[in-house]
């Protein structure tokens, strides 16, 4: 993302090609393959873009050519995406998901940081069998336990029950947890509706009632 005074906002303005460039020591860490897979804000991030992208991962995974694959995301629902493909991606090819809280054209921008320190994680031969993790700020979390924790900060990014997955530190990786065996889930072709509706005091069925009424089976 860099800022658009136009809009007031920043917007999507960086490809891969880009984003590597930004970071070009990375030459010295891996041997790098790029493909964009979607430019857009993680906010717009959907269901299918998870089918799709989980798609193309365990594609990448059988086709046997990376030791670690990197994907870089926006914050808003990298949670929920690096969730989805823990669950969806089985193997011991390390996924990794990173993205930044300042936008490219900020001059302390954090995203070339984060993107070499996700790829190291993802080069690491010991960063094989723990899934899917995220990497922010020097931090490594696994995707069942990451959740972001704000929405200003660049430590965005925290483990529940407040122990990390591993470190990375002067270039070295260090990984100080463990994760649980995963569960797999098959790749369906859609994902079924399911809605949440929050409870209050005095709450009547209306919501549930619309929920039913727009498909959702759950």
């Amino acid at each position: 993302m860099r800022l658009d005074p136009q809009r007031g906002g920043a917007a999507p303005a960086v490809g891969g090609e880009g984003l590597v460039a930004a970071a070009p020591d990375l030459a010295h860490i891996a041997r790098l393959s790029v493909e964009e897979f979607s430019n857009i804000p993680s906010e717009y991030m959907t269901p299918d873009h998870w089918l799709g992208l989980a798609a193309r991962l365990n594609q990448v995974v059988r086709e046997g050519a990376v030791e670690g694959i990197v994907v870089s995301h926006g914050t808003d629902t990298m949670e929920e995406t690096a969730f989805f493909l823990d669950l969806t991606v089985p193997g011991e090819v390390p996924v990794v998901l990173t993205g930044a809280q300042r936008p490219a054209s900020a001059p302390d921008a954090d995203g070339p940081a984060n993107l070499r320190d996700a790829v190291r994680v993802a080069a690491c031969p010991h960063s094989r069998g723990y899934g899917v993790m995220i990497v922010m700020h020097g931090e490594i979390h696994a995707a069942r336990q990451a959740f972001k924790v704000d929405t200003e900060d660049v430590d965005a990014f925290g483990s529940r029950g407040g122990t990390d997955l591993g470190r990375v530190w002067e270039r070295q990786i260090r990984f100080t947890g463990e994760v649980k065996p995963r569960r797999i889930l098959p790749l369906p072709p859609t994902l079924p509706r399911v809605d949440i509706v929050p409870m209050y005091a005095g709450a009547d069925d209306a919501a549930l009632q619309a929920a039913l009424e727009r498909g959702a089976v759950g």
